[in-house]
């Protein structure tokens, strides 16, 4: 359980601080593992790219992600950088036997 001093700091216990961290690896992994890989791309607008070649995926809000191939009504921008805070979702399809919870 998490503790709270003086009103603002939050504390959390060692097992609670092994769990997050184990999760942010896990993500971060999830995060290398689709690299290169083909994705499609809806933005908070609404807009959707399809088949985009995802080439660096930052794990944090400031950090982009790098795309090839990028759809879009002006034409095709062989290279764009998005940001996480216009993305609202990213989906990669599942390779024939790859473990969907790696």
């Amino acid at each position: 359980k998490a503790k709270v001093y003086s009103g603002s700091c939050v504390r959390m216990e060692d097992d609670e601080r092994v769990r997050a961290a184990r999760m942010r690896i896990r993500f971060l992994n999830a995060l290398r593992a689709v690299e290169g890989r083909t994705a499609s791309i809806v933005m908070v607008d609404g807009t959707m790219f399809k088949e985009v070649t995802l080439v660096a995926v930052g794990g944090d809000s400031p950090s982009p992600i790098l795309v090839d191939n990028l759809d879009t009504v002006l034409g095709v921008l062989p290279h764009a950088i998005l940001r996480w805070t216009d993305i609202a979702t990213v989906t990669v399809p599942v390779r024939e036997g790859e473990d969907r919870n790696p």
